[in-house]
């Protein structure tokens, strides 16, 4: 009998980030489940070249999302910003909570438990950590949406560093498992869910063997999930199912010297200016005053940057976005949602951003 022919998928570029010390394969992984759960996504690509992490979404599911938040009632709005407040505020609960005390006097069975409990409470935060934003791309006019949302619970998970508290508190947790297992705590940030939770009953892995894995992924994976079904690959095999996923597609970044995008604080008009592009904190020292920013999306360490900056560009992004909640705080003219905008415009180019239309044009590549 012959095989059934693979659906291809139309993968949509979706983001590029360079820390990962939060974007990690943990968080990946728990992040991909919490959409599994409460989103009804099915498919995903990462891929891991450390430091940098590319995303790509299976369009058709975007555009089924982003369908049914235009059609949603006020109720569903309710709805989300209920449910968003307590998964946000039971972690934050969680976060003050636990101490490296009270985790090194429990015993395996206890701290697996504990992982599981853990497991749940990301999954449910992450799918509505993202669905927020997910609702201000679909609806990137409504402004009057965000009076549905707890301004204490946008800045949670907007403007406050909770991602980062997160991984500290995980460090934690790794830190014991670690004087269990013989596996240095960063490691576990490489491993799966099920794989830290097989770490309790599987006492006879060969830890070794299981470490040089977790560096390896950590240099390079592809992570890819078809029809919630996540696989890990390595090495030649990643380049594979890149190959096989992607098709080796380029797009000629140089031809495109136009980019448009949601407009997020219009004062000021047409901005004029010489651009530095910050992918990490490590760019953070380039940027000077005056200076007009390129990001993926900003993240609420980018604060000291964003005060000397006259005009932000971002390739993510939405009403409800880190990027847009700041940009309308500091009064800084913003252009969200370009896709590309890093990949397009290089330090030192002369660019115009237009705020009132949404419109950016590089005037002059360095």
């Amino acid at each position: 009998m012959r095989e059934k022919r693979r659906k291809k998928i139309k993968w949509e570029f979706f983001g590029e980030r360079q820390d990962p010390k939060i974007f990690n394969l943990l968080f990946f992984h728990n992040f991909i489940i919490g959409h599994f759960k409460y989103l009804g996504f099915k498919n995903f690509l990462y891929v891991n070249d450390y430091p940098k992490i590319v995303a790509y979404r299976d369009e058709e599911e975007l555009k089924k999302l982003y369908k049914k938040i235009k059609n949603f009632k006020k109720s569903d709005f309710v709805k989300v910003a209920q449910e968003t407040k307590k998964i946000t505020d039971h972690l934050d609960f969680w976060l003050k909570e636990f101490t490296s005390k009270d985790l090194e006097q429990k015993s395996d069975i206890e701290l697996k438990n504990y992982f599981n409990e853990l497991s749940e409470l990301l999954y449910k935060f992450l799918s509505f950590f993202i669905l927020v934003q997910y609702i201000g791309r679909a609806l990137p006019g409504e402004k009057k949406i965000l009076k549905f949302f707890d301004k204490k619970t946008l800045e949670t998970i907007r403007v406050s560093p909770i991602l980062l508290k997160i991984n500290e508190k995980l460090r934690i947790y790794f830190n014991i498992l670690s004087k269990r297992f013989y596996l240095k705590p960063p490691l576990f940030f490489w491993a799966s869910p099920k794989e830290i939770e097989g770490l309790f009953t599987r006492r006879k892995i060969n830890i070794q063997k299981f470490a040089k894995t977790l560096k390896e992924r950590k240099r390079y994976n592809v992570l890819i999930s078809r029809n919630k079904r996540i696989c890990i690959y390595l090495g030649s095999k990643a380049n594979a199912i890149l190959n096989r996923e992607l098709g080796g597609r380029k797009i000629k970044f140089d031809d495109i010297s136009v980019l448009r995008g949601q407009r997020v604080y219009s004062r000021g008009g047409k901005i004029r200016g010489g651009v530095k592009v910050v992918l990490s904190k490590g760019d953070f020292k380039k940027v000077e005053k005056g200076d007009i920013l390129v990001v993926v999306t900003t993240m609420p360490d980018y604060l000291p940057v964003l005060k000397k900056v006259k005009a932000i560009i971002g390739d993510e992004g939405g009403l409800l976005s880190h990027t847009s909640v700041i940009a309308r705080e500091l009064k800084i003219p913003c252009i969200i949602g370009t896709k590309n905008a890093t990949r397009i415009i290089k330090d030192g180019d002369l660019v115009e951003v237009d705020a009132n239309r949404g419109i950016v044009k590089i005037l002059k590549r360095k």
